[in-house]
């Protein structure tokens, strides 16, 4: 079987085959060989990359950057107020600068 194209599809099977990479080729006699190497990289790149974020955030922390998403501060009673008052759940967000579905939580 030759080469197409990338991604031909043979009996609910996917065969790769590379225009540019000659090498990078599932459909000849090393297919097994190049889907074990291409997959030993992937694994190696993504507990790399792991490892990378994981430094990242420790380095952040060490330097006391704040991580995470910003905190907001509501007064609960005022947005019960305003929702008392017949304001919609959009426009009491709209209001506080919160979503909707924050304020329909904090009603709840």
């Amino acid at each position: 079987m030759g080469s197409t194209g990338f991604g031909l599809f043979l009996n609910d099977v996917v065969y790769l085959g590379s225009f540019t990479e000659s090498y990078l080729d599932s459909t000849g006699m090393f297919k097994e060989a190049v889907i074990a190497i291409l997959a030993a990289v992937a694994r190696q790149e993504h507990a790399r990359l792991s490892e990378r974020v994981v430094a990242g955030l420790r380095r952040a922390k060490r330097e006391g950057k704040a991580l995470g998403r910003p905190k907001t501060i509501v007064d609960r009673e005022k947005i019960r107020e305003a929702h008392t008052a017949g304001k919609s759940l959009r426009a009491i967000g709209a209001e506080f600068g919160i979503s909707r579905t924050l304020v329909m939580n904090l009603l709840a």
